[in-house]
């Protein structure tokens, strides 16, 4: 089991912001492929208008109607240019969000970094401390080896 590290709190928090920034961009570009849909749909009616009223010129259209359509078309224009400057602040908008997502994926990964780090020194740690120990345990073989052919006369 590996040992916890202190950065576990950390790297968990940096995680569910990082989260939480790829929901909310989610959510913006979602919005923006709305308000990119309404534009659309707004461009081609008023596509749609001019050629029906380019048709119905043909035929004569009365000074009232020529009125109705100029108001409607002033309106649509408004309308779509409105739409478009939406557009631009939804893109800023989700432009920011991205950033911020990029900020905090980076921190998350220069704290999985001092995390990992933190735990080669451990990992480091215990090593030396088991070879520390196995020596130990040599240099007690040889001293009773020592100690026994001694005993027995033997002199090393």
């Amino acid at each position: 089991m590996m040992p916890k590290s202190r950065f576990d709190v950390i790297l968990k928090h940096r995680t569910w912001i990082e989260e939480k920034i790829q929901r909310e961009l989610a959510e913006v570009k979602e919005s923006l492929e709305q308000a990119e849909g309404r534009l659309a749909f707004k461009n081609q009616l008023q596509e749609d208008s001019w050629n029906h009223f380019h048709t119905k010129q043909n035929e004569g259209v009365s000074a009232s109607e020529n009125l109705s359509y100029s108001l409607f078309f002033d309106r649509l224009s408004i309308e779509i240019k409105e739409q478009e400057r939406m557009i631009r602040h939804i893109e800023n908008e989700f432009n920011n969000k991205l950033a911020e997502l990029v900020k905090a994926s980076r921190e998350k990964e220069m704290i999985k970094k001092l995390k990992e780090g933190e735990l080669k020194e451990l990992y480091d740690e215990e090593l030396r401390e088991e070879q520390r120990f196995i020596d130990e345990i040599g240099i007690s073989k040889y001293n009773r080896d020592r100690a026994r052919k001694n005993e027995e006369g033997v002199r090393i």
